[in-house]
């Protein structure tokens, strides 16, 4: 009870000590320096997981970009570039959810809804053939391990 009372006296001291350490603690958090994970609260992780999604975007991005050379030089760059940006939206959405796994179905299912974003954005022959749908079917596979392995080794549990 004499500390409540000695609390009350000093009031605007303590007052401002009080907020200087939550200050201080929250910009540890804010650092990565302290974590907490108990029962319906975490705090300190949302840093690590954002760093997590910011390297599979890159990642995916490079992968993309980098079948600009690999295809017809009749498809006109912007419209090859045009193209890669939808997919990616998709990819993005996908890293979002979080729900990345490298079983068939799910890369199958990618692949079905990134071909059908490639058909709906070309018109050229060329984009409906068998070695095109190898071609992405592949990439497409290349990069949901990627993604999936970039996700297991950084998680921090």
């Amino acid at each position: 009870m004499e500390a409540l009372t000695a609390l009350a006296s000093n009031g605007w001291p303590s007052l401002a000590t009080i907020v200087v350490i939550i200050l201080i603690v929250l910009f540890a958090v804010k650092k990565g320096w302290i974590s907490f994970k108990g029962k319906g609260l975490e705090i300190g992780k949302a840093d690590s997981e954002s760093k997590i999604r910011n390297m599979q975007q890159v990642y995916a991005k490079s992968l993309f970009e980098s079948t600009i050379s690999e295809l017809p030089k009749e498809c006109e760059y912007y419209h090859k570039r045009f193209v890669i940006s939808q997919c990616l939206d998709e990819v993005e959405r996908m890293i979002r959810e979080n729900h990345i796994t490298s079983d068939d179905c799910y890369i199958d299912t990618e692949f079905q809804i990134i071909y059908n974003i490639v058909i709906l954005n070309t018109s050229m022959d060329y984009f409906r053939s068998e070695a095109f749908k190898e071609y992405l079917r592949d990439l497409i596979t290349k990069l949901v391990k990627q993604l999936e392995n970039i996700r297991k080794t950084y998680t921090v549990n």
